[in-house]
């Protein structure tokens, strides 16, 4: 693909001394992942002490433990309400105790999202009746769950972005985006098929395509950018099944991946302006890792994983 210099194993072994001494090694990465773990577990007791039957889960790179202080990266916290809400894929899923929404995909519906359809609470029918603000009749006369609830939430110090409710600029305070959402009952077609694609390949591991199969997905409301439907648009997420596979990369991999978001924050993302996300640098992480089996990802070679990634 491209000529390896001389110079790259010496330089790699110098990068990771680097990155080792500003705290992206197992010993920190693996604290950082409990502290974040524990506060998971603590804030959902925390709201089912009030009454309030929610389940907290923290994810992104503090989660992961791919992050340096210099990245500034922010907290991300979802918030799903299982016990009173679900999303089912077909009318055998419904259930008399929750609020069930269908979800919806057709042709007109970007790959990744649905429309959830809303259902009566006392039998597996379609809910007729156009209740509140927050949900709309289409033109096929089913009711329709408006993803703009999020807009007519007001928390003070709190605004949109996306599908969260994000605090910025606060001092002494971290950034945070709180993200609101609705699981599934059982996992999506689309994941399902997206896993199937992978049985052939050595990454990820048996256990990580087991568990991926029985984790849990969300719905988070935002649309797809320049749909006509982006109102009622919900985009379908797989973060546990993403914390997976992050949570199974090795040190080297996580580096690698630390040093293309540093590139992105560095000299591309400038201004302001986000060209490149750090959900697109893991993304291409990961299908070099499922593409490149067989690719060394040991400390002496990381200077060539990372060109290999850019190249990607």
């Amino acid at each position: 693909m491209y000529h390896i210099p001389d110079y790259s194993r010496s330089m790699s072994i110098k990068l990771s001394e680097v990155l080792d001494d500003i705290g992206v090694n197992e010993k920190m990465i693996m604290k950082m992942r409990k502290a974040v773990l524990l506060d998971e577990t603590m804030s959902t007791i925390a709201l089912r002490a009030t009454s309030d039957n929610a389940c907290v889960y923290n994810f992104g790179s503090r989660s992961e433990g791919s992050t340096t202080p210099g990245l500034k990266s922010d907290a991300d916290t979802l918030i799903s309400r299982d016990d009173e809400f679900t999303v089912i894929r077909n009318w055998s899923e419904w259930s008399p105790i929750l609020s069930n929404f269908l979800m919806i995909q057709d042709e007109t519906i970007p790959p990744g999202y649905c429309l959830l359809q809303k259902l009566r609470a006392d039998a597996p029918l379609p809910e007729t009746i156009e209740d509140g603000n927050h949900f709309v009749k289409d033109l096929n006369g089913r009711i329709l769950h408006k993803n703009t609830v999020l807009d007519d939430i007001s928390i003070e110090g709190r605004k949109r972005q996306g599908p969260s409710l994000a605090s910025t600029g606060v001092p002494g305070v971290l950034d945070c985006d709180n993200v609101s959402s609705f699981s599934f009952k059982t996992m999506p077609e689309l994941a399902k098929r997206g896993l199937d694609e992978l049985d052939d390949c050595p990454w990820p591991t048996e256990e990580m395509k087991l568990y991926s199969r029985s984790a849990k997905c969300f719905v988070v409301g935002v649309g797809y950018k320049g749909s006509e439907n982006s109102d009622f648009e919900w985009r379908i997420s797989t973060s546990l099944v993403e914390r997976c596979l992050m949570f199974n990369l090795n040190i080297t991999q996580l580096r690698c991946y630390i040093l293309m978001k540093m590139i992105a924050k560095t000299f591309i993302n400038l201004e302001d302006e986000k060209y490149v996300s750090s959900f697109m640098c893991k993304t291409v992480l990961f299908y070099c890792i499922v593409s490149k089996p067989r690719y060394r990802w040991d400390m002496d070679n990381l200077l060539n994983l990372l060109n290999y990634c850019l190249f990607t």
